[in-house]
């Protein structure tokens, strides 16, 4: 790692399981080996807070933390990304692991910063306990049912709703402003989260430890030190004013199938040769509904093998064989097991931007985090200035 000019790495984020091997039971040491080797080569350390995988014991002792998704099957235990992050359960023990975490490497001096949770989105939740907050954010939001059928023109086909408790679930809404609505909530609910977390950390981190995420641009950024986000499409103006931005580089979507697949070596391949394919997909994330559009202008609509929470877990999927996916060319897959294809046609790519708060970047310690963070993402000497844009 030294020889190849590494000088950040961040850990953790999947590894509840080793943190906290039973209820209550915390164990360090096999972090802090990683952690004090890191430090002798020189090495600085983000570590992630791992509550995007729940442990076998909370599934066991808790299966009701699990998501309800709104299409397809109930999970089962052995996916990322399957639990309902409203979940007071749940939240309960993430809440006590993160507190132990941040407390024990508070005064450790190689760990600089904090990423909450990983790559967190809604995982299309559809739990009673959802669909009953979305009703309370509707009551907030029009005040009355009168309003809310105006708003959204429920008397087109006759579906004007008499009284909030007669509100009709989500599954087969076929009303544009419901689905807008829904689509809002759910953001809100992984913006209430990661703030949730955030606000967490801060209350036991070192003062000089940063927090960072890795989500997309849906969520807000109010709460968080610096953002590392994937942008899809060309480069974009700076988000925003308030906002400083630097961009880590860039890479192209690629079709991902099966080893065994017919397509497996052809090298490229156009979206129209991929109507009659079952796809997996995250269709609550802004690369899912890219993915979609992309189908929909070759004149099809995906057929889903799956749905999924990110964009990992669609390519491991693909490497059991449920279907095809398109991901960004960096994105990992065994090679053995997914060949990638270049899409015809297709000049989408994937734009890692890092996002900090305007005049904050002049700050020693924000300034040695984004110095570190651009040596990774482009591969040059951490000491080179940058001013960003």
């Amino acid at each position: 790692m030294k020889e190849a000019g590494i000088n950040v790495v961040r850990m953790g984020e999947s590894t509840w399981s080793l943190w906290e091997p039973e209820d209550g039971h915390f164990e360090y040491a096999w972090m802090d080996r990683v952690v004090d080797a890191m430090g002798k080569a020189g090495i600085k350390v983000i570590l992630g807070t791992p509550t995007y995988s729940i442990p076998t014991w909370m599934y066991h002792e808790h299966p009701e933390v699990l998501v309800e998704p709104l299409t397809g099957p109930k999970p089962s235990y052995g996916m990322r990304q399957n639990m309902d992050i409203t979940n007071p359960t749940f939240r309960f023990y993430a809440q006590r692991l993160i507190r132990n975490l941040v407390e024990h490497y508070r005064n450790n001096p190689i760990v600089i910063g904090w990423q909450i949770d990983n790559e967190t989105g809604a995982y299309n939740a559809n739990n009673p306990e959802v669909f009953t907050g979305f009703v309370d954010h509707l009551k907030q939001k029009f005040g009355t049912t009168d309003n809310l059928n105006k708003a959204w023109f429920l008397n087109y086909w006759g579906e004007d709703v008499n009284g909030w408790e007669n509100m009709p679930p989500r599954q087969n809404a076929t009303s544009t402003g419901y689905k807008l609505e829904w689509s809002r909530w759910q953001q809100m609910r992984v913006t209430d989260y990661l703030t949730w977390q955030a606000a967490i950390v801060r209350e036991y981190r070192r003062p000089d430890q940063f927090v960072t995420q890795d989500f997309s641009d849906a969520v807000h950024r109010d709460e968080l030190d610096l953002v590392i986000l994937s942008r899809y499409g060309h480069a974009r103006a700076p988000s925003g004013q308030g906002l400083r931005e630097w961009d880590l580089g860039q890479d192209p979507l690629t079709l991902c199938v099966p080893r065994d697949h017919p397509l497996a070596d052809a090298g490229v391949c156009a979206m129209a040769r991929l109507a009659d394919e079952l796809w997996v997909l995250s269709p609550d994330t802004t690369l899912g509904r890219l993915v979609t559009s992309m189908c929909v202008t070759a004149v099809f609509q995906p057929r889903l093998a799956a749905t999924v929470g990110d964009v990992g877990t669609a390519i491991g999927l693909v490497g059991i064989g449920w279907g095809i996916t398109i991901a960004p060319e960096l994105t990992p897959a065994d090679p053995a097991e997914v060949s990638r294809l270049r899409i015809t046609g297709v000049d989408v790519v994937r734009h890692s931007v890092l996002l900090v708060r305007d005049g904050e970047h002049l700050s020693p310690r924000m300034a040695a985090a984004i110095s570190a963070v651009r040596a990774v993402g482009l591969g040059r000497p951490a000491d080179q200035p940058a001013s960003g844009r």
